[in-house]
């Protein structure tokens, strides 16, 4: 059986979490999102997935693989 952890993704700490199997989910409340959601991931035009994540109002695009 898999246990899926998850872990703060750093320099989002409090924010994101990502998990071992992958998946990104928020963990503080936010604008038009609520805690617990998880992201849907996107595909970069280099073919690998990446998701959105906002901090103090600013987007950045993170790879889902780091």
């Amino acid at each position: 059986m898999n246990t899926e952890l998850w872990a703060s993704i750093s320099g989002f700490e409090g924010l994101y979490e990502i998990s071992s199997l992958g998946k990104v989910k928020r963990v503080a409340p936010g604008r038009k999102t609520f805690v617990g959601k998880v992201l849907t991931p996107l595909r970069h035009s280099d073919g690998y997935q990446v998701v959105m994540l906002t901090r103090e109002g600013t987007h950045h695009t993170r790879y889902v693989h780091r």
